[in-house]
């Protein structure tokens, strides 16, 4: 899925003045979505206006969406809750996220004797159409209706792909038109709906194939299997698989996207990335491995009207700079923070200011240097005053500043994940862990807990807390 952070990267492209179709085609999103994120944004911005225009007396604190409803202690065994958040833990951070089933079809594979049903009518309907051209009207439409009374004997069963297209194909026979012999006559009318049936069963059938991989290609040329006359035929029914479907792509290209973003680095960006780390911060320097970086990337990129323009190549190499930075302090941890925001906002064209301390606040996040992370947090942050209106870079350094208090809290459940220590110990830190949490106004989906082992997921509290988080409406 994508993160807060990636979304306001996108908008901050979207904002720019960057072609949506250019957006949609490079980080493998789909138009809908990107669409989504700037009605999400515009409601936003309309409640932030909204907001200004009222008093500015002190608010009540909102209710917290996730409630953590305390046990009680006598009927629990609180000995068992760090080993469950445990367990939790492990099978998120080994389960693969490249795997995007957003939905499920209910559908019940046939018995033998039911594909032996199927495989036999289709043979008989076979057999039928094939004396059709030797035969007059009045025969073919006596076989006609022999034909729909067969098939209603299977019309309720999930048939295989193979078979389902076999059928449908038996349907284009022109054998099948002209049947009516008078205005009241209903056999091309039956003839129709069990052609429609048959085109339902298809897609469905189709679509329980693409649950099957993960490959767009193969999703995409089992799509093809489900041709546009069924789609006008079953305009509802097939029109929504089809787009359930095409969703899914949408979906696995978005991973494959953001997993190719974090993980296939460029020698350009590796080398930039190392001047970060060894404090080499020379901007002209930068600037230089990151023209590279542009020209390396033009000479990949088909040519033609939807092509990149080097100002949005730059964007996106350094939007990919600034991800992998904030992600991986642990691997890239920088040295010079203030220094590092400069040179960041620097290559940016003193444009993103605000996403430029978030990459190096996030760093050293991930090098557990919180004190450090909140020095940098308090120089951006005004002291709240009536006399004039706090900035945006304030409120948004501000909400970080809350970020790296989570990220405390993250590394000391971390901590306890890997190294398991006395349960009277791990009861008491559970313990106290809920009243910090209830005290601080800190929901479980805000303490981070990594990456899942593949990059794709970021792991979170509620994840892998002991017990289900229920949600207020």
């Amino acid at each position: 899925m994508i993160t807060q952070e990636e979304k306001q990267e996108i908008l901050e492209l979207i904002n720019e003045g960057f072609d949506i179709n250019l957006i949609s085609r490079e980080l493998g999103l789909s138009l809908e979505t990107l669409q989504q994120f700037i009605e999400e944004d515009k409601r936003k911005k309309e409640i932030a206006i909204n907001n200004s225009k009222k008093e500015t007396t002190p608010k009540k604190v909102e209710k917290e969406k996730e409630v953590v409803i305390q046990p009680k202690r006598e009927n629990v065994k609180s000995d068992s809750k760090m080993d469950k958040i445990r367990n939790m833990y492990k099978q998120v951070y080994n389960k693969s996220n490249l795997r995007v089933e957003t939905y499920s079809i209910n559908r019940t594979e046939l018995t033998p004797e039911q594909n032996e049903l199927v495989e036999e009518i289709i043979e008989f309907i076979e057999g039928k159409l094939k004396v059709f051209d030797a035969c007059d009207r009045k025969e073919r439409r006596a076989n006609a209706i022999q034909i729909v009374k067969e098939f209603k004997k299977i019309e309720d069963l999930s048939i295989s792909m193979a078979q389902a297209e076999r059928l449908y194909q038996l349907m284009n026979s022109k054998g099948l038109e002209n049947l009516n012999t008078s205005t009241s006559d209903r056999i091309e009318y039956n003839v129709a709906v069990m052609k429609r049936n048959i085109g339902q069963k298809l897609a469905e059938a189709v679509e329980a194939e693409t649950l099957k991989t993960d490959d767009c290609d193969e999703i995409k040329e089992l799509l093809k299997k489900v041709p546009l006359s069924i789609e006008r035929e079953n305009r509802i029914s097939v029109g929504a698989i089809k787009r359930r479907i095409e969703g899914r792509i949408n979906n696995i290209q978005q991973q494959l996207a953001i997993y190719r973003v974090r993980n296939e680095i460029s020698v350009e960006i590796r080398s930039v990335l190392k001047d970060l780390v060894d404090g080499n911060l020379d901007i002209e320097n930068l600037n230089k491995k990151i023209e590279a970086e542009v020209e390396r990337r033009s000479k990949i990129v088909p040519k033609g009207r939807l092509a990149l323009s080097r100002q949005q190549q730059k964007k996106q190499a350094v939007m990919q700079l600034r991800m992998v930075l904030g992600d991986r302090g642990e691997k890239y941890p920088i040295k010079d923070a203030k220094e590092t925001i400069t040179v960041l906002y620097e290559l940016s064209d003193k444009t993103e200011l605000p996403l430029a301390v978030r990459t190096v606040v996030k760093n050293l996040i991930g090098q557990k240097q919180y004190g450090t992370a909140l020095e940098i947090c308090s120089g951006y942050i005004q002291k709240h005053s009536w006399d004039y209106e706090e900035s945006e870079i304030s409120k948004y350094v501000r909400a970080l500043r809350k970020e790296v208090l989570c990220g405390q809290i993250g590394d000391m459940v971390l901590e306890k994940i890997k190294q398991p220590c006395q349960r009277e110990e791990e009861n008491v830190f559970i313990d106290t862990l809920e009243e910090r949490l209830k005290k601080e106004k800190i929901t479980l989906s805000m303490i981070k807990l990594g990456r899942s082992k593949d990059g794709l997921k970021e792991i979170s509290l509620s994840d892998v807390w002991y017990k289900p988080v229920t949600k207020q409406k």
